[in-house]
């Protein structure tokens, strides 16, 4: 038998180590990389991420670095997720290459799924990686029809802020239940003008409040595979009520919920005019700034459900995701494995106002040290989300939530004729 020399094995266990290293950082956020030449990426991509511009920049840096003759040209983001959707759509509707790395919203990920526009990442991605490291609402919202297209990057959620400082004046606990808010915000009248800010405006944030209503008295809109209505159940109307007695049995809310944008009601909030309120991840450091009226006299408990129910939250966030027409995916894709790497991670919390996706990584001591209260709310409440309807229909979905379901928040139509007409309608919708 011919022996292979001493030299020849230390190669071969060099290469071996080598690999080895790859595959333990690969698997450390859940990318394989190229999985159709195994070839170094090269070229030139686009990308859109957020206006956290130059800490992406930064990292751009540091990719063309690992990677030489690669190159990355970051396209500022629309200002708002409206337009930033426009902006997708009419690029995907006319097959244009000019980005290849998106930020999608985690409502429009199924959308594009559908339509083919985004590349599917079942074959770079190891399922059992993802799932042992992001909060499993951010990998739901970028599935569809059991496979994975989105990639979970930053994250977001509803929370319950309060008046720490006032419940603590009259000796009241923060609620565990909805009914217990109402008490405490009738018990509490008068101190402040209003018990309860929130955005209810038409469009994505009603159904986003509205969602975190029926999921905590364990109610849905969908079943989890998108074919089934569930809207016009016992649950939810019960859940849809609530709303509506907030405002015109309980006084506890102002009529304005309806017209107010999320950050109207997080103003009223700021000026120390509401004892609750319900927002995203944003509002804390705006609560916490220098000039505002509640400064260190806000909390932030768990969210109210139904008595006996799981708590629940409601997943906001934005996933990165790779155009299906882009001419050079192997570079996008080694440019998604790199900003999905731990230590990108970390760099972009430390330079950013963003929250993260990756579970572990936001539950680290170097992060939750700082600001305990903030970011274990965070870390609670991720855990704990729900999305919204994951369906490629959803503005349709929403177009009818705004025609029959908010005018029994009005108190124009009852609770249980607003949700079945409603029902009928996303039937027909979903059925097309």
């Amino acid at each position: 038998m011919k022996q292979v020399s001493s030299c020849s094995k230390e190669e071969a266990m060099r290469v071996l180590t080598i690999a080895l290293m790859l595959i333990v950082a690969a698997m450390t956020v859940g990318i394989q990389g190229n999985s159709e030449a195994g070839q170094a990426p090269k070229g030139k991509i686009t990308a859109m991420l957020n206006n956290e511009m130059q800490a992406y920049a930064e990292l751009i840096k540091q990719f063309t670095a690992k990677y030489p003759g690669t190159s990355v040209e970051l396209l500022p983001a629309p200002a708002t997720s409206v337009v930033r959707r426009e902006r997708y759509v009419t690029m995907f509707a006319a097959k244009d290459k000019s980005i290849d790395v998106l930020l999608t919203n985690c409502i429009d990920t199924s959308e594009f799924a559908s339509a083919q526009w985004i590349m599917e990442l079942g074959n770079v991605v190891d399922m059992t990686v993802v799932r042992e490291n992001y909060y499993a609402a951010n990998i739901e919202s970028g599935t569809w029809r059991g496979k994975f297209y989105s990639m979970p990057h930053t994250a977001d959620a509803l929370h319950l802020y309060y008046r720490k400082d006032l419940l603590d004046q009259a000796g009241v606990k923060p609620p565990v239940d909805w009914n217990e808010l109402v008490r405490i915000a009738v018990k509490l009248k008068g101190v402040v003008p209003y018990g309860l800010v929130s955005s209810w405006e038409k469009g994505n944030q009603f159904m986003s409040q509205y969602v975190l209503y029926a999921a905590g008295n364990g109610g849905s809109i969908l079943s989890r595979d998108g074919r089934t209505v569930t809207l016009d159940s016992p649950e939810n109307v019960e859940a849809l009520q609530l709303m509506a007695d907030m405002i015109h049995k309980y006084g506890i809310a102002p009529l304005d919920n309806l017209s107010l944008t999320t950050d109207d009601a997080r103003i009223v909030f700021n000026q120390g005019k509401a004892l609750f309120n319900v927002s995203w991840d944003y509002a804390w450091g705006n609560y916490q700034a220098a000039d505002s009226a509640v400064k260190d006299k806000v909390g932030m408990p768990p969210m109210p459900v139904f008595p006996g129910k799981a708590p629940v939250s409601v997943l906001g966030g934005w996933g990165l995701a790779i155009n299906n027409y882009s001419q050079n995916k192997d570079t996008a894709v080694a440019f998604v494995q790199f900003l999905s790497d731990p230590e990108q991670i970390r760099f972009l919390l430390a330079h950013t106002k963003q929250s993260y996706s990756n579970r572990k990584i936001m539950s680290e001591p170097a992060y939750t040290a700082n600001n305990p209260v903030y970011t274990g709310a965070l870390a609670r409440d991720y855990a704990i989300t729900v999305s919204r309807p994951v369906t490629p229909r959803l503005a349709e979905i929403v177009d009818a939530f705004d025609e029959y379901v908010r005018p029994a928040v009005y108190n124009k139509v009852s609770a249980k004729d607003a949700l079945k007409a409603a029902a009928n309608k996303t039937k027909s919708v979903i059925s097309d």
